[in-house]
């Protein structure tokens, strides 16, 4: 049995049906919808991503594939135990609909302070290689010293980010993800690959934005003679990088937002379905290979 953390969002390589007819030829469907319950009571009882998940349309892999997959998101709320995926079919307009069911788990995930620092350290050193801010030797940067730095070694003044800084721009872009609508609940540890990307354009984002605002204070022209330095431009320079790739985040923000599944309508009882032996009376497919 398949087991996934509260807070999952499933992706086509989770919970999934595949349709073949007695040859074991493949054949698509008419319709497609599925249900999620927890069963863990004796009784089936309707779950809800904020919208319940019943007799939702499920997606199709590709145009004309008959590989059909569950779309929907796990609550951090959802109670650990076991849950049923109901796949509810109908071969041609007009046919009965079929039913069939596949139990998951969903179970409590603790993190540790260790898997949340490696996952934050990988994501820290991506987001260092957008920026080029990870080798501060070879990528030379000139900017205003302390006390603590000699001007000889102006060279190696270290990252232009500090860890705490990049991992709060992170964490300021996971929010943005997660309150955009549809709501999420991501976090460093469970966001995966897909989604990867856009958080990592959102922390770029305000980390250049953040940098903007120092040089705003710094910055500074000076001339002496035939030599000049013209270091108030970095404000802007900056602030015109922060944009770009907050515009990159927004749009690419939008496009897997309207990826996710999410369904509206009135919806009806699970206990409602016209099945043979009464409500629990699930069947089964004949000559299908799942």
């Amino acid at each position: 049995m398949s087991s996934f953390n509260r807070g999952y969002t499933f992706t086509s390589t989770d919970l999934f049906i595949k349709f073949y007819d007695a040859l074991g030829r493949p054949i698509v469907p008419y319709s497609v919808k599925f249900s999620v319950y927890i069963i863990d009571s004796g009784a089936e009882v309707v779950v809800s991503d904020g919208i319940p998940i019943e007799h939702r349309d499920a997606t199709q892999l590709s145009s004309g594939s008959n590989y059909f997959w569950a779309g929907f998101t796990s609550l951090p709320a959802w109670a650990a135990g076991t849950y049923r995926i109901v796949w509810e079919t109908v071969d041609v307009s007009g046919s009965p609909t079929e039913y069939v069911n596949e139990d998951f788990l969903i179970i409590v995930y603790s993190v540790t302070v260790d898997d949340e620092e490696s996952k934050r350290a990988m994501l820290r050193k991506k987001l260092r290689i957008m920026l080029r801010d990870n080798n501060p030797d070879r990528n030379y940067k000139f900017m205003p010293y302390n006390s603590s730095v000699m001007l000889y070694n102006m060279s190696k003044l270290s990252y232009v980010w500090e860890d705490e800084e990049l991992d709060t721009y992170m964490d300021l872009a996971m929010g943005f993800i997660n309150l955009t609508p549809p709501k999420q609940w991501l976090s460093i540890t469970s966001i995966d690959s897909n989604w990867t990307s856009l958080l990592l354009m959102g922390a770029a984002s305000f980390a250049c934005r953040a940098k903007s605002l120092n040089w705003a204070v710094d910055g500074f022209d000076y001339s002496l003679g035939q030599v000049s330095l013209n270091l108030s431009s970095k404000a802007s320079d900056y602030s015109g990088q922060a944009d770009s790739y907050y515009t990159q985040f927004n749009e690419l923000l939008v496009q897997m937002k309207g990826s996710l599944r999410y369904t509206v309508g009135i919806l009806n009882s699970p206990y409602t379905f016209p099945l043979p032996g009464g409500p629990l009376g699930w069947r089964t497919y004949v000559g299908r290979i799942f």
